[in-house]
């Protein structure tokens, strides 16, 4: 059942209309034997094709489709921050981010450096790629365009990259680095 719905989701996606819904389904050799398209379109309507949705049932699932597309861009995501009483501010930075990460617009990657034991802990993420090149050198490779953010402190970032230390109560030592992702 779940195949037979992907499938009529797919036909009322990718087609604008019925009718050309019905020429997918038409081959080159239809069009040569029958008189006109519009004869090979009843033939395909009456199901002398395979199984295909009728003209009502394809305009109800595209007005659907399109109502159920407009509701979702129009919905709004709740922030997780949304509504905390945020005292400390790496927590605030974070929050003041959250949208952005959410969207796309930023992305993240985790780094932690415990300066007690003097160990980093870092890991790969769904954005990005932990690079080891050198001993004294940890980079982070941005999956979908291969861009480089450098954590070290006595260099520049990388391109679309901004380094900023946050004072907090809750850390010795804060610095977010914001990688702003160019819009396509």
């Amino acid at each position: 059942m779940e195949s037979s719905n992907t499938n009529i989701q797919d036909a009322v996606t990718r087609f604008k209309d019925y009718n050309e819904y019905l020429d997918s389904k038409m081959t080159s050799m239809d069009l040569v034997f029958l008189t006109s398209k519009e004869v090979a379109r009843k033939l395909v309507e009456h199901g002398h094709k395979g199984t295909v949705l009728s003209r009502r049932e394809f305009e109800q699932q595209k007005a659907a489709s399109a109502s159920a597309t407009r509701y979702h861009r129009n919905q709004t995501t709740t922030l997780a921050s949304s509504g905390c009483d945020i005292r400390d501010n790496f927590l605030r930075e974070l929050a003041e981010r959250e949208e952005a990460n959410r969207t796309g617009k930023m992305t993240f990657a985790h780094s932690y450096y415990n300066w007690t034991k003097q160990t980093s802990a870092s890991t790969g993420s769904a954005n990005y790629d932990v690079i080891y090149e050198q001993p004294d050198t940890l980079l982070f490779r941005r999956k979908t365009d291969g861009s480089i953010l450098n954590v070290d402190p006595r260099v520049h970032p990388g391109q679309d990259a901004q380094r900023s230390a946050v004072q907090s109560d809750l850390y010795e030592h804060v610095a977010i680095l914001d990688h702003y992702i160019a819009s396509a």
